[in-house]
C-alpha cells in the first residue's frame, strides 16, 4: 500500500506544562499536568482514477453488523473518535500542511481550500466487522450525506490488537480506499499519468490486510537497462508479487488500458449507519438561553449530559471551535466549574484563565478571549439577568455528553 506515496512519518509530540507557583497552593496545580500524544495523520479530496457507471454493478450488500455509540462501543477507539474530533475542529499544524495523511489531509484542505459550513457534519465514522470476529473495525470517511456512491473514502481504518487500536490504513488525495459489499478494501492509486493501481485486500482473522488481487499501469516496452520506451503504450498488468514494476517485478499482460474494468459492488453506507462526529456520544451543545445557573444544570442534566468540564487544552480547542460554529464567540456561556473546580472535584486548569491567573471564588463561564481568540474562563453571576437585563440573547451554558 506504500508503493504509490511515501507516508508521512507520525510524530507523538507530548507537551508537558510545567508550572511555577509562588505559594503553597498554587504548587499543588503544578501537579496536574497536560500532556498531549497526537498522531496527525490527514487528507485531501482531490479526484484520481475514475470510476465509471459500468464499474458499479447492482448493490447486493449482506447483512452486517455497523454500530453507533452503544454500550458495546469499543473502548479502544475512543481515544481515536477524540482525536478525529479535535482535528475535524480545525486543528491542522500548518507547518504539516503538505506532509499529511488520513483525516488531517482533509481537514487541511477544507480549512484552507473551501467554506464548509459543518465539518463536524461532513465527516463521520462507522463500526464495521470486517473479518466477521466480532471485533469491529473503526472506519472514518465522509457522512454520506455529502457524497456521491464511492465517494465515501474510507479516511482512515482501525481495527483492536491486544486492547490497543491500531491503523490499518490511511488514505491520502491520490490513494484512497473504499468498503466493497463483500467487506473487502479496494485500494486505487494515481502515481502520475501513465501509473496507476487497483487492489483488493481482505482483513484476515488475525486481524491483518492480506492483498487477494493487485492490477497496475505501466510502458510495455523496455530496453535492456530497464528503462521504459515512452512512447510505447500504456497497458495493465497482475502484479504476482506486490511489485508495481513491468520491468523488475513479476507480473503479466491484463489487457489494454481501455479493457480494465474490474467489477466492483459498493458498499453503500446508509442512514444512521454512518454517525457525523457532531453526534458522536461524547460530544458538546452549546445553548443559548436566559438561564440562571441553576437552571442551566438541571436543563443539561435534562438532556442527559452536564455542564461541560474543560480538564485539557486539546479539550479547550474543541469546544472553542464548536462555540465559534453556533455563532457562540461573543457569549457568556456557563460551565461546570464552581469555585475554580470541576463537578468532580479536579481543579480548572491554569491554562483555561487570562495570564493564568485561577478565579477561586464563583461560578464560571466560557468565553473567547479578544486578544488571541481562546477558550478563557471568566466570572459569572448565578442570575446574569437578575443583574443586567442587556444580557438577554448572550447567556447560555454547554452541555457534555459523555460515551455510554
Amino acid at each position: 500500500m506504500d508503493a504509490i506515496r511515501e507516508r508521512a512519518d507520525r510524530d507523538d509530540d507530548d507537551d508537558e506544562v510545567e508550572e511555577t507557583e509562588e505559594d503553597e497552593e498554587e504548587e499543588e496545580e503544578s501537579e496536574e499536568t497536560s500532556d498531549t500524544s497526537e498522531t496527525e495523520e490527514t487528507s485531501e479530496t482531490e479526484e484520481t482514477t475514475e470510476i465509471t457507471e459500468e464499474t458499479v454493478v447492482e448493490n447486493t450488500k449482506p447483512a452486517v453488523t455497523v454500530e453507533t455509540f452503544s454500550d458495546n462501543f469499543p473502548k479502544a477507539y475512543l481515544p481515536i473518535i477524540d482525536e478525529c474530533l479535535y482535528h475535524i475542529s480545525g486543528n491542522v499544524a500548518e507547518d504539516d500542511m503538505f506532509m499529511v495523511t488520513g483525516i488531517d489531509e482533509y481537514v487541511m484542505y477544507y480549512t484552507y481550500g473551501s467554506d464548509m459550513e459543518d465539518p463536524l457534519g461532513h465527516f463521520g465514522y462507522a463500526l464495521v466487522d470486517l473479518n466477521e470476529d466480532t471485533v469491529p473495525e473503526l472506519l472514518v470517511l465522509e457522512n454520506d450525506e455529502y457524497s456521491e456512491i464511492f465517494e465515501q473514502a474510507i479516511i482512515e481504518c482501525y481495527t483492536i490488537k491486544d486492547n490497543e487500536a491500531v491503523c490499518l490504513f490511511d488514505g491520502v488525495a491520490r490513494d484512497r480506499y473504499y468498503l466493497a459489499d463483500d467487506l473487502s478494501v479496494i485500494e486505487i492509486g494515481s502515481g502520475g499519468a501513465a501509473y496507476s493501481i487497483w487492489c483488493r485486500f481482505r482483513l484476515d482473522e488475525n486481524g491483518d490486510l492480506q492483498k487477494d488481487e493487485a492490477y497496475f499501469t505501466d510502458f510495455s516496452v523496455f530496453d535492456d537497462d530497464g528503462n521504459a520506451d515512452i512512447n510505447s503504450e500504456v497497458v495493465w498488468y497482475e502484479s504476482n508479487d506486490g511489485n508495481y514494476s513491468a520491468y523488475n517485478g513479476d507480473c503479466t499482460f491484463y489487457c489494454k488500458m481501455e479493457d480494465f474494468n474490474p467489477e466492483i459492488t459498493p458498499y453503500v453506507f446508509e442512514g444512521d449507519e454512518i454517525v457525523p462526529f457532531g453526534y458522536a456520544e461524547h460530544r458538546y451543545e452549546v445553548i443559548i438561553d436566559d438561564l440562571k445557573y441553576d437552571e442551566a444544570k438541571a436543563a443539561c442534566e435534562e438532556r442527559g449530559g452536564h455542564l461541560v468540564a474543560i480538564e485539557t487544552e486539546k479539550e479547550a480547542a474543541v469546544v472553542q471551535k464548536i462555540m465559534a460554529y453556533n455563532y457562540a464567540d461573543e457569549k457568556m456561556l456557563f460551565t461546570g466549574a464552581d469555585d475554580g473546580l470541576w463537578p468532580n472535584g479536579e481543579k480548572v486548569g491554569k491554562f483555561l484563565f487570562p495570564e493564568g491567573k485561577v478565579i477561586r471564588e464563583g461560578y464560571l463561564g466560557a468565553t473567547v478571549s479578544g486578544m488571541d481568540g481562546s477558550l478563557i474562563l471568566v466570572s459569572m453571576s448565578s442570575d446574569p439577568m437578575g443583574e443586567e437585563y442587556y444580557y438577554s440573547g448572550f447567556i447560555g451554558y454547554i452541555c457534555e455528553f459523555e460515551p455510554s
